[in-house]
């Protein structure tokens, strides 16, 4: 009688896993989940609300991606239809949701269908910021739609439970795994990559990894290299990101700084651009858990971030790069410059980075969480 009461205890990892996102992107994160999980013998049901991705997941038996039944132009309405007829045709034991608009379509759709729902937050106060009245509103009804939240940080999860009410024991922080890349930093040095950056060998290099959106500090930035211009004579700075650049573009030229400035669009070759650099700068002032963060110090590279969400939880202050109050680009100036004047410091703060996210963020130990998490979930 025992043992039958602990097989019933045990997740039955052959159960479906529906996964709803509003983009056609799959990021390091959603890929890595849906590898981890679907290796662990879950099935996963892979939804994005905006069309098919532009890099397909892995190819798995126990994958099945149904995104190309789904279109940009999709009314909410409409999405929460397909969503509806997906779930009845696929029959998964559980939803889990990534991104805003897939937020609200899969708690909707999961309601209608009476089947539990995990709303991933990967924001906390974007939307609040940003003035955003209606976006914001439509977060908090998400999340208490949803049967659980999972959060990829302590700090959103306390910005949950003070600002939108949330119920403290609905939320469980997962903070984000990554399967690290091999490359050997020690060896890397492709001079046609920096030509194509604009970084010179004799130059003091920066590299700012972020979406050209409201809220990522972008300006701020451009405040604190104009600083760090006046006491580093040769310095340059690349910004690289999602989203159209355009506006940051036509700033920096208003600046007179498109000589030590480069604004590009995304690009696939993100960790070979980062190791061209000497620090990365993060000015971001929105962010929940920023994957950026995690990818500089694995790649031995030092860190300058203002103090904002995770930011504590991720870096190590002074021993694996450096926090600044939000928005004191002065300070943000004076470690970069510092950085800069200590060779030394700069080699030990990215030798220090390696360790301590790889032991921190395991892949390993996020797949690990989830599927602890999906158990108790019915």
């Amino acid at each position: 009688m025992l043992r039958k009461s602990l097989r019933r205890n045990v997740y039955d990892k052959s159960k479906k896993i529906m996964i709803i996102t509003s983009s056609e992107w799959a990021g390091p994160y959603i890929r890595d989940n849906v590898l981890g999980l679907s290796k662990s013998g879950f099935k996963i049901v892979y939804i994005s609300l905006n069309g098919p991705l532009k890099i397909q997941l892995i190819e798995n038996s126990l994958v099945k991606d149904i995104s190309n039944e789904f279109f940009h132009g999709d009314s909410v309405f409409g999405r929460i239809l397909k969503v509806y007829k997906a779930i009845k045709k696929e029959s998964p034991d559980l939803i889990q949701t990534h991104f805003f608009l897939a937020g609200l379509v899969g708690v909707l759709a999961g309601k209608l269908s009476q089947i539990p729902v995990i709303l991933t937050r990967h924001h906390i106060d974007e939307n609040y910021i940003s003035k955003k009245p209606k976006l914001y509103w439509i977060d908090r009804l998400s999340a208490a739609l949803a049967t659980h939240i999972v959060v990829c940080s302590q700090a959103a999860k306390k910005w949950m439970v003070k600002v939108e009410k949330c119920n403290e024991s609905k939320i469980t922080v997962i903070n984000q795994g990554f399967l690290f890349p091999e490359i050997n930093t020690s060896t890397f040095a492709p001079i046609h990559l920096r030509k194509q950056l604009g970084f010179l060998e004799q130059s003091f290099n920066l590299i700012c990894v972020s979406r050209f959106t409201p809220g990522k500090g972008h300006e701020l930035l451009l405040d604190s290299f104009e600083l760090i211009a006046r006491e580093i004579e040769s310095v340059k700075l690349v910004f690289i990101g999602h989203g159209e650049p355009g506006w940051l573009q036509s700033i920096v030229k208003q600046r007179k700084l498109d000589t030590s400035v480069k604004v590009l669009s995304e690009r696939d070759d993100i960790f070979e651009c980062i190791l061209a650099a000497d620090v990365v700068v993060h000015p971001s002032l929105v962010d929940s858990f920023s994957q950026l963060v995690i990818e500089a110090q694995c790649l031995g590279r030092p860190i300058v971030a203002f103090d904002i969400a995770a930011a504590r939880e991720q870096i190590i202050d002074g021993e694996t790069g450096f926090i600044v109050a939000p928005r004191d680009y002065i300070a943000m100036a004076e470690k970069v410059i510092l950085l800069y004047r200590e060779k030394d410091l700069c080699s030990k703060v990215g030798e220090r980075a390696q360790s301590h996210v790889r032991l921190a963020f395991p892949h390993e130990r996020m797949i690990k969480e989830t599927v602890n998490l999906f158990s108790t979930i019915h």
